[in-house]
């Protein structure tokens, strides 16, 4: 069997573990405060990383970007978008640049390991930052620094711990060829400083994270104070509100009121001009009449007049 055919068999091996072995971590029952040991541990790191580490770069980015994908498909973990989607583009860069530091640039296993663990994480931030938010779901420094640190210092220790190991048992059995003489058992002092440097950068990122949730927590409590003066400020302005709609709706009856009064003033002056000009009709038939009863009386005193009265 030729050394490709040996590499396409090695990375069809590594898909396979890719599905099996994160089944395994989810099976395993909650342990103290942990709730999800895969996330934890990292099982499906491991076998890219090693793909990347026995077949070389061209495998190990295939079977990085394989991996997520028919996991997705087969067992539904991890949720294809966007999760999914920005582990391929994770998984992949740790496949390359470990088969490309160890297999085409003859590094030692260590140094690459720890290169494609920085470099995976890298690229991980950057994708789940567009991915997350073109889905619009919230992803920023904490979230990054928590996920791709905190909490898996243990999946860190473990592939610096566990793949080294194999890489050299594989490579001391004849199962796949050394990559450089020597290799698999060096950098035992290099492994220890790069332990130390992942655990520094790890205390800050608590520290970081711990100062971000501070003031997350100093920015809801105040948020809730406001959402309180806010409530009581809607609370007044709707009994302003009741006592403007009280008022106007006095103003409305007592301008009622005094239409209907109007109204009623308005037909009493009817009533009084009517009078008025019925008194005026009167008076000036009164006039009249007066006028012709004075004329009739001259009239009656001429023919008086005319009378003569003898004394017997």
């Amino acid at each position: 069997m030729n050394q490709k055919t040996k590499d396409m068999v090695s990375a069809a091996l590594c898909v396979a573990l890719g599905l099996i072995v994160p089944q395994v971590f989810h099976l395993i029952p909650f342990v103290g405060t942990v709730p999800n040991l895969g996330g934890v541990f990292l099982p499906m790191h491991i076998p890219v990383l090693l793909c990347g580490l026995l077949c070389g770069w061209r495998y190990g980015a295939a079977c990085g970007a394989v991996v997520p994908l028919l996991s997705s498909v087969v067992t539904g973990m991890p949720v294809l978008w966007p999760q999914g989607v920005s582990m391929v583009f994770e998984l992949a860069a740790y496949g390359l640049v470990a088969g490309l530091l160890y297999r085409g640039m003859k590094k030692g296993v260590y140094p690459a390991l720890v290169a494609a663990m920085v470099a995976g994480r890298l690229v991980s931030g950057a994708a789940k930052a567009i991915l997350f938010g073109m889905a619009g779901k919230p992803f920023g420094m904490a979230a990054f620094l928590s996920g791709a640190f905190t909490t898996a210092i243990p999946g860190i220790i473990l592939q610096l711990v566990l793949l080294p190991a194999l890489v050299l048992a594989l490579e001391r059995s004849g199962v796949v060829a050394p990559a450089r003489a020597g290799s698999a058992g060096k950098g035992f002092a290099v492994v220890a400083d790069e332990v130390r440097n992942l655990a520094g950068k790890s205390a800050e990122a608590s520290k970081s994270t711990a100062i971000l949730i501070e003031d997350t927590i100093a920015a809801v409590s105040e948020g809730a104070s406001l959402s309180q003066a806010t409530g009581q400020s809607l609370q007044a302005v709707v009994e302003s509100a009741q006592k403007v709609l009280d008022v106007v709706t006095l103003i409305s009856s007592a301008a009622e009121e005094q239409s209907n009064s109007v109204a009623q003033i308005t037909l009493a002056i009817d009533q009084i001009s009517s009078v008025v000009q019925t008194n005026s009709a009167t008076a000036q038939e009164s006039a009249a009449a007066s006028e012709e009863l004075s004329s009739q009386s001259q009239m009656l005193k001429e023919l008086t007049g005319r009378f003569t009265l003898r004394r017997d």
